[in-house]
């Protein structure tokens, strides 16, 4: 059993409000990467939802407006420094030492990408928490599909430190994808008490694979939710390699709407986490 500590992610994403506890994971199943040509689009799952297909700076069209039909598309290349975007994501919150912007330093697809990151070194203790999310009611759904290039430009964890990267909410149940380190990435997940307090129980299902610093990293999450005494299943792709579907641990009697988030979140971090998102993409079955 691992008794690390960790600090996850539970959002009410309906209301646009965010609530963090902690909790220990003990060590589940391991995601096996296998060869996986797929494409960004591979999933084939979409509601046309919610797309950001204006053009970018010059007139170009961007990486949404090529690729329609998603439940949710977002480049991130608006004329807005909103993180939000309009009609777009749902919520944004940031902490007191944590920044989420549009940045033109880096990208998947130009001009910009959305940076989450801490703005002091030196945090560190077992309650206080920063974080930066932005969030997206995705209403009721038995598959949800993510995807999305990622680049960590900077690890501010001593690999025993982690920082909560994607979260996807469920009712009691929530996942979330935790980076240790440039070769520890782990996909947890979390059944909370009922009346969200203090306790609950997780499982880590780590990868067999880890995020290099500074490389741009296209990554699928695959999660088929859990249907009353059903368990459900993740499939997590990593770039050119892809995992079959794990079973899940816990199950839940309750349906609830489904939330997914994207940032950081952090407990202790000696130097400074710089966390880099492009081309992400929601999509959903029922």
């Amino acid at each position: 059993m691992l008794a690390s500590r960790l600090r996850r992610l539970a959002a009410a994403v309906l209301l646009g409000s965010v609530a963090a506890g902690a909790f220990g994971a003990c060590g589940g199943s391991k995601f096996t990467l296998v060869d996986d040509a797929g494409g960004a689009d591979d999933a084939g799952v979409g509601d046309a939802g919610t797309v950001d297909g204006s053009s970018a700076d010059g007139g170009t069209v961007n990486y949404c407006g090529t690729h329609p039909g998603h439940f949710l598309c977002d480049d991130f290349d608006r004329a807005s420094d909103d993180p939000k975007g309009i009609n777009l994501w749902d919520s944004f919150i940031a902490s007191t030492y944590t920044s989420g912007l549009l940045d033109r330093a880096s990208s998947v697809s130009p001009p910009r990408s959305y940076l989450a990151s801490t703005t002091k070194p030196g945090l560190g203790g077992t309650t206080t928490e920063e974080l930066v999310f932005i969030s997206k009611d995705v209403g009721h759904a038995k598959t949800v599909i993510l995807q999305f290039d990622i680049m960590i430009e900077s690890y501010g964890g001593t690999g025993m430190s982690p920082a909560g990267l994607v979260f996807v909410t469920y009712g009691q149940l929530s996942y979330g994808l935790i980076a240790f380190s440039p070769t520890l990435l782990t996909f947890v997940e979390t059944l909370k008490t009922l009346d969200g307090g203090p306790g609950g129980m997780s499982t880590m299902h780590p990868a067999s694979t880890g995020l290099p610093a500074g490389v741009w990293t296209h990554i699928a999450i695959q999660l088929n939710l859990p249907q009353g005494v059903t368990p459900g299943s993740a499939g997590i792709s990593v770039g050119n390699s892809g995992a079959a579907q794990t079973p899940l641990t816990y199950t839940t009697t309750m349906s609830s709407s489904v939330g997914a988030a994207f940032g950081l979140d952090v407990t202790v971090a000696p130097t400074l986490w710089k966390i880099r998102y492009d081309n992400i993409t929601i999509d959903k079955a029922n």
